[in-house]
């Protein structure tokens, strides 16, 4: 019976490792979206400096709880 709970925990973990990547990476995914969204509409509007629009979106997006 040992046997078999340490096979069910290995795959708990396996499983849920597999899960925080993926939030991992979609989250990711979204703060580079927001910022590329960010530099784009800085240099529509013609902004000087709109990277810090960018730098903003990617502070706040890491501020966002999970």
């Amino acid at each position: 019976m040992s046997k078999d709970l340490q096979t069910l925990a290995g795959q708990v973990r396996g499983w849920w490792q597999q899960i925080q990547f993926a939030t991992g990476a979609i989250d990711s995914f979204k703060t580079s979206m927001a910022a590329v969204l960010c530099l784009w509409l800085g240099n529509l509007f013609g902004l000087t400096h709109a990277y810090w629009a960018a730098i903003s979106a990617i502070v706040v997006m890491a501020q966002m709880p999970a």
